[in-house]
């Protein structure tokens, strides 16, 4: 969560009392004489008015703060790849040994694998919503589940 000022900015805006800069900022602003010689690359830092006059009074900080970039030393593309074979091959085992503690491998001999699309057509249902739904004994699905029930059925099945 990001959070400003004590506050996390979400929708609630749920004090955080213990992640707040004001205090901070009302130390900084009391003694603004000392922090003349702070970096921009500092949280906190002072900007001449002129300057601030010759970019129109734009008060964005990136205007201002100097960003220092650090630079990042990365494995080389192979090194990478032979990792992410490693680690395919690590959950692809995983996968196999879970699969076979709880029956999943056991797929009759004389049964065919096949993609779900070569066996069964997916798409999508039908709108119903709330104010045309019936109360009744035809249970209402959508992706997170049951969302409740109608009194009669949009298609009947197999």
């Amino acid at each position: 969560m990001v959070s400003i000022y004590g506050l996390f900015l979400d929708d609630k805006r749920t004090p955080q009392p213990d992640k707040s800069d004001l205090a901070d900022i009302l130390s900084r602003w009391r003694n603004r004489d000392a922090e003349v010689d702070r970096a921009r690359t500092d949280q906190s830092f002072l900007v001449p008015k002129s300057e601030i006059a010759d970019n129109y009074y734009d008060l964005s900080i990136n205007r201002y703060k100097e960003v220092v970039y650090e630079a990042v030393e990365y494995d080389p593309p192979k090194v990478i790849l032979e990792r992410l074979a490693g680690l395919e091959e690590e959950i692809a085992n995983g996968r196999a040994e879970l699969g076979g503690a709880v029956g999943m491998n056991r797929v009759p001999r004389d049964w065919t694998m096949k993609p779900l699309g070569d066996v069964a057509t997916l798409q999508r249902g039908f709108d119903l919503p709330v104010q045309d739904r019936h109360e009744g004994p035809v249970k209402i699905f959508a992706a997170n589940g049951p969302i409740g029930t109608h009194n009669v059925h949009k298609v009947r099945g197999p």
